[in-house]
């Protein structure tokens, strides 16, 4: 829905901007009208925390100077492209299903080029990509890595993640991988982060780096190295 929010909100929020009370109370105006909405049966939202979300959102649209409602935990950026990928935790995005709460979040935005310098729109967000994560992987800090148009997730318990970008708007998860070929035998390991130099993907797991053929589906070790980057 791409309409202004009711203008009655707005004033409401801007007599509270002029009051000098906080972007959070301006807000709540916001939120207000949208849980009134529930209440007569004119909305479309599926529960109150839909209902904030959508509020929040209509407040940031309307010029109400409130905080991202998440933290970006890591990004790639690809200015040819113009476009940013964002790791985020989905229990803290807005709207959340609960079934959704436990993954990961790849967010999807576009830079704007402007004379002062770049920036992110916060609004202008292309897509969600969920990534399933088990239980025991839910601790770990992911890490990202691209090399052309694959995206790699360091997914602690759980491996590498990869991710195909040849639609930079719309994300696809392909599969992730735990198990890597090391001392001679096939071994799960846990992915402590990941990074990329060229066409390499250094994976850290367990007190080594190991060398990855991103050419290859498979991820084959082409080199271990003792220590992590």
């Amino acid at each position: 829905d791409n309409q202004m929010p009711d203008k009655k909100t707005i004033e409401k929020a801007r007599a509270d901007k002029r009051k000098g009370k906080a972007p959070s109370t301006q807000a709540g105006e916001f939120v207000k009208a949208e849980i009134d909405k529930i209440r007569q049966g004119k909305h479309g939202a599926r529960s109150p925390k839909q209902a904030i979300a959508i509020g929040l959102s209509e407040a940031r649209r309307a010029g109400v100077d409130l905080p991202p409602p998440w933290d970006p935990i890591a990004l790639s950026v690809d200015r040819a492209r113009k476009v940013v990928w964002v790791l985020a935790r989905g229990a803290e995005l807005p709207a959340m299903d609960d079934a959704r709460e436990g993954q990961l979040a790849l967010l999807t935005f576009h830079i704007n080029t402007q004379p002062a310098g770049e920036t992110i729109d916060a609004e202008d967000e292309g897509s969600e990509l969920f990534l399933p994560l088990s239980a025991s992987a839910r601790s770990f800090v992911p890490s990202l890595a691209r090399i052309d148009d694959l995206l790699f997730v360091g997914m602690g318990g759980d491996g590498v993640g990869l991710i195909s970008l040849i639609d930079a708007d719309r994300p696809v998860f392909l599969d992730n991988q735990n198990e890597f070929f090391v001392d001679g035998a096939r071994r799960t390991l846990s992915v402590t982060s990941v990074s990329s130099n060229d066409q390499h993907l250094y994976v850290a797991v367990e007190g080594r780096t190991l060398d990855l053929d991103v050419q290859r589906p498979d991820l084959p070790v082409l080199a271990s190295i003792s220590g992590q980057f």
